[in-house]
């Protein structure tokens, strides 16, 4: 799914911030197979989660 998913692009497109982390992409070899979002880490991410008003987790 990393990426490949129409949804996903279609939500990035709309404004829907999606935040990848970047060692965990790594440790599975994936980097170079990211279609969308941003590569972050995941203290970014946890802080935008903490910040946010709203949360949707896949």
């Amino acid at each position: 799914m990393l990426g490949g998913s129409p949804v996903l692009k279609d939500y990035e497109k709309d404004g829907l911030h999606i935040m990848v982390c970047g060692t965990c992409l790594t440790h599975f070899n994936l980097l170079d197979k990211k279609q969308v979002g941003e590569t972050t880490n995941m203290l970014d991410i946890v802080t935008a989660m903490q910040l946010a008003d709203k949360v949707i987790n896949i």
